[in-house]
């Protein structure tokens, strides 16, 4: 059966959306997406090897979106509307960041199956 993670939104400005990954209820990283992410669901994600980005996972069937992958990055800047992963937030210049985001991505190289289900929800911290 194929493990399924969760990505929690809680906050989306015009200077990005941040959240939460969670493994069996526990926190493994911290996200940030463009201000406009891709719509809640269930999404398969795969392993991705592309001329940019390796050994990354591509978040698959996505409506109206392709080649959305999990990298590290860690603004909006960096996002080409992917989900970057950091295990802390901070700024870099002005900008929200997370950090720390190629030590998260090994890490959870590492830790994570090749494939799993990752379901989206968005719940706003008033």
């Amino acid at each position: 059966m194929t493990e399924t993670l969760s990505l929690l939104r809680q906050t989306s400005t015009p200077q990005g959306t941040f959240g939460q990954i969670f493994r069996d209820g526990k926190q493994i990283c911290v996200t940030c997406e463009p201000p406009l992410p891709f719509p809640e669901g269930n999404y398969l994600c795969i392993p991705h090897d592309g001329p940019k980005f390796q050994n990354v996972w591509e978040i698959t069937d996505v409506p109206g979106h392709t080649a959305i992958l999990i990298h590290n990055g860690n603004t909006m800047l960096d996002t080409h509307d992917c989900v970057l992963v950091g295990n802390t937030y901070g700024k870099v210049g002005d900008l929200p960041a997370v950090m720390n985001s190629v030590n998260t991505l090994n890490a959870l190289r590492s830790s994570l199956p090749s494939e799993f289900y990752l379901n989206v929800t968005y719940r706003p911290v008033l």
